[in-house]
């Protein structure tokens, strides 16, 4: 994942109205959001000393 000055890129939105919505649980992402014409959530789940690639 890009990272944006040492932050985590967490929402994009278009002019139409649409959207991507990241949430992480600490440096792991967790859940990925769409809004707008598409809806839905996807979530991840990790196991201890799994990291994401």
């Amino acid at each position: 994942m890009r990272s944006l000055g040492g932050k985590k890129l967490d929402t994009i939105l278009t002019p139409e109205g649409n959207g991507l919505t990241y949430d992480y649980t600490g440096a792991l992402l967790a859940t990925e959001s769409w809004s707008g014409e598409v809806t839905g959530t996807v979530g991840r789940t990790y196991e201890r000393g799994q990291s994401s690639t």
